[in-house]
This record gives structure tokens, sequence and C-alpha cells, in this order.
């Protein structure tokens, strides 16, 4: 997540600046709870809403909000498909999809329908159809997606990317 939400979003969503961007996680294991993480430690940022199946996710996602002396947000895990009604939520103005690949590109494209700005990890279409999905569901909502990832700047594969030019 390298980039500042207030910054990147805020001419966008109010063509003024914003004092804080309200963000959604679908997705919060392991990854997820990465970019939980990062976004703790930020203020400009309020996290209204996480949603996950896995109960365990869910719990390890609020002691993180204790440990940052953050409210916890709303929580929605009901089933598979509850990130719709966490979509839903009028107040939300992004969301970060960590989930597993084959929810990517179904929940983006509901996201970008419910006028959601969209980070999503990499993993996001599993084919040229969706690519173009995903394209024209943009073209057609005015809304964006990130596409996140970092793994390819790390200092090894940058490296292993250096030997294979040279």
């Amino acid at each position: 997540m390298a980039f500042s939400p207030s910054v990147t979003l805020s001419n966008s969503l109010h063509n003024s600046l914003v004092s804080k961007i309200k963000i959604g996680l679908i997705g919060v294991g392991l990854r997820g709870r990465s970019s939980l993480n990062l976004l703790l430690n930020r203020n400009d940022v309020i996290i209204h809403s996480i949603c996950d199946i896995d109960q365990n996710a869910i719990d390890a996602s609020k002691k993180l909000f204790k440990q940052f002396d953050k409210k916890i947000p709303k929580v929605f895990n009901e089933n598979d498909y509850s990130y719709r009604d966490l979509l839903r939520q009028k107040n939300i103005d992004a969301v970060i999809i960590s989930t597993p690949w084959k929810w990517h590109f179904k929940m983006a494209i509901d996201a970008m329908n419910e006028k959601k700005y969209v980070g999503m990890e990499v993993g996001g279409a599993l084919n040229i159809k969706e690519c173009w999905d995903l394209v024209n569901t943009h073209e057609e909502t005015g809304t964006h997606l990130f596409i996140l990832e970092n793994v390819c700047y790390r200092r090894d594969v940058m490296a292993v990317l250096n030997m294979v030019r040279q």
C-alpha cells in the first residue's frame, strides 16, 4: 500500500481535500491483516468494516484494533456473500480485497458497481474476458481499480531481475 489515501482519492471523491478515507477490508487473513496493520498506522484512514468467513481471522483483526487503540469496525462474516453487505454500506469510500484469487474478480466487479474504489491483491482476473470485464465496469461506473502488488519490488526479486537482464 504505497499510496496516500488522502492524496490519491480525495480529488476524485470530493473535489477537495478529505481528512479521512473510509475503507472496508474484504478478507482479513494473513495478507489482509498485513494491509490492516499498515492502515492502522495511518491517521488519514478510518477502517469502517471488515469481512471474512474465518472467525479466527476476524478475532485476530479485532486484536490489532485493540493494540492500536482503535474502534473495532463493523464485522461481516455470515457467509461467502457477506462482502456484498459490506459493499452496500453507504459511508465506505473504498475497499481492499485480500481473499483467495477465485473471488477477486466477482468482488471487484460488485464493489465497482456499488461505486467503491477498489484495491485488489493480484490474481484479480483468471482470463482475458474477466480482464475486459474489469475495464468495462470501470468505464461504466467511473470507479477505479488498483492492483496491489509489492512482491515484484522486493530486494531479492529485483536482484534476480537484474541478473536476468545482464
